[in-house]
């Protein structure tokens, strides 16, 4: 696939940035998405210093020609992380949801060994608990280059569930992985609060766990520092 990325865009070098991913047409959609996902981590009491939204090309009525993009995506985005890190940025959270959560963890896979994502987490992602667990194609670039990884399932989603696992195997974004994964890999089941696949972006138990562990992880309350990521489409940058 070509970039959705030109060679001049960089990431905003602050010390904390949150960073969103969208899924399966989301790109129709993604300033709203990563609002309400934001939103959901500031009431939570994490805001970032600069907030971001990647906009890719995902309108692709060949469903599996939009999941295969992801892999590309994700290198896209490695690339931008790395550039980020090496021009002094500070720490990164990065958040998918759906195919957007196959991209974050594609993210892992391709940046290079120099570089650790503080934190990974998809919501809802379209994919097989498999590809997370030991020997699985997600594993060891979880395992070598995030320091937390954070899994949020639900059982009430039947988008996810119905196109992934089968025999063997889990929905990751409905089930969780069903192996115990990585020691920085957590799966975190909000079925008691996600009633459907969108209702990930902007859920508060999903808010507020992710901003816990964030903050656990001292990433610090300082929105009013650094670049604030505004730009005339409003809050989020776009790439």
């Amino acid at each position: 696939m070509s970039s959705p990325f030109g060679s001049d865009n960089e990431l905003p070098v602050v010390d904390e940035l949150f960073v969103f991913v969208h899924g399966w047409f989301g790109d129709t959609t993604v300033e709203s998405q990563a609002e309400d996902v934001a939103t959901s981590l500031a009431d939570g009491g994490y805001d970032a210093d600069a907030n971001v939204a990647i906009e890719w090309d995902a309108t692709n009525f060949l469903y599996f020609d939009a999941e295969s993009d992801t892999e590309g995506v994700g290198q896209d985005v490695a690339d931008l992380i790395a550039d980020f890190y090496d021009a002094g940025g500070g720490n990164v959270r990065l958040v998918g949801h759906s195919l957007g959560g196959r991209v974050v963890c594609w993210t892992a896979n391709k940046i290079d060994d120099d570089h650790d994502i503080e934190t990974i987490a998809p919501l809802g992602a379209a994919a097989d608990g498999s590809q997370v667990c030991s020997g699985g194609e997600w594993h060891d670039g979880l395992a070598d280059n995030a320091d937390e990884v954070r899994n949020y399932h639900s059982q009430n989603d039947p988008t996810v569930g119905g196109a992934y696992g089968g025999f063997g195997d889990t929905a990751l974004g409905t089930d969780g992985a069903g192996c115990p994964g990585h020691e920085t890999y957590t799966d975190v089941d909000v079925t008691d609060s996600v009633g459907g696949h969108l209702e990930h972006l902007g859920d508060e138990a999903v808010g507020s766990d992710l901003a816990a562990a964030i903050l656990d992880d001292d990433g610090g309350d300082s929105g009013d520092d650094g670049d604030d990521g505004d730009d005339d489409d409003g809050f989020f940058d776009f790439f």
